[in-house]
């Protein structure tokens, strides 16, 4: 029944649940200016997942625009023929929700300078914008950034994501070393909400993109700044948390062979309960009790 030990990857992936959504309020407040569009953000579409036969089925950002459009935001690592046909398929569903055009910009990370933007799908086409951080200089950027914050001038939102978006742009720095400059010149920050701000976006969309022969080593300094302490103990307590949830329900399925819809059922009370303590004593009750029903008669 044991999980085994959590390894430094374990604890990433958990931070990024954790930090997820800070990051995502964040880079909805400076995105538009990053890119250059000249418009406002009003609203946040609920995206739901459904079962269809695509591998990710959920699109990276999507925003209500104050012009009634959608713009949604894919960021890629690759190229590949059938991304552009994965993007339509997000677009279409999206405009077909909202009955709203939706206008596609497709941010490419690491050495991509290329990509295909648009296909012919017989009746109609389909065409997205792409934005290839590889043809900026993220060194040069970072120098500029570097001096208003020794000069104590206040920086943009803009200039906090292009301090989470260098490490991805042309550099001349090798391997993690782009990742650790970026964190140390976030750590340099003054304000202590920009400096939060800027190293949960950091880590929530920049660490997905460090090749996994560096990603510990990223992680290790992240983890050495107090904004990563923080987080860190935020995505082990949320992991624990799982943890003890999966184990009480293998341990039910295990003594009493549960129906999908039991297990359905326990799993949905379960996520409802967030206190590790409480989740503690039903796993013990789980180890006593000797019918499913005693169980669920504990969490009603």
């Amino acid at each position: 029944m044991s999980k085994g030990k959590k390894t430094k990857n374990d604890i990433a992936n958990q931070l990024e649940d954790a930090v997820m959504k800070e990051a995502f309020d964040f880079f909805k407040e400076g995105a538009l200016s990053f890119f250059g569009i000249n418009k406002k953000i009003i609203g946040t579409p609920k995206i739901e997942q459904k079962k269809v036969s695509v591998k990710t089925t959920i699109p990276d950002y999507v925003f209500l625009l104050n012009d009634d459009t959608l713009i949604h935001f894919e960021f890629q690592t690759t190229s590949k023929k059938e991304d552009i046909y994965r993007f339509h398929y997000y677009d279409a569903k999206l405009s077909y929700d909202y009955l709203k055009p939706v206008n596609t910009i497709v941010v490419y990370t690491a050495k991509i300078k290329n990509s295909n933007t648009e296909i012919d799908l017989g009746s109609s086409k389909y065409k997205v914008s792409a934005y290839y951080l590889s043809k900026i200089n993220g060194d040069e950027r970072l120098e500029v950034i570097e001096e208003k914050i020794n000069n104590g001038i206040k920086l943009t939102k803009e200039d906090l994501i292009n301090i989470v978006f260098c490490p991805l742009m042309d550099t001349k720095y090798k391997g993690s070393e782009p990742y650790i400059r970026a964190i140390n010149i976030a750590e340099s920050i003054k304000d202590e909400d920009d400096k939060r701000e800027v190293l949960t976006l950091f880590y929530a969309l920049t660490l997905k993109y460090v090749q996994e022969k560096y990603k510990n080593k990223v992680l290790e300094v992240f983890g050495m700044t107090k904004v990563g302490k923080d987080l860190i103990n935020i995505g082990e307590t949320k992991g624990k948390i799982e943890t003890k949830r999966e184990s009480t329900l293998e341990l039910l399925q295990e003594k009493f062979n549960l129906s999908l819809d039991t297990i359905n059922d326990i799993k949905n009370k379960l996520v409802n309960i967030t206190d590790f303590e409480t989740l503690s004593n039903l796993f013990k009750e789980a180890i006593r009790c000797d019918s499913i029903d005693s169980f669920i008669k504990k969490i009603k």
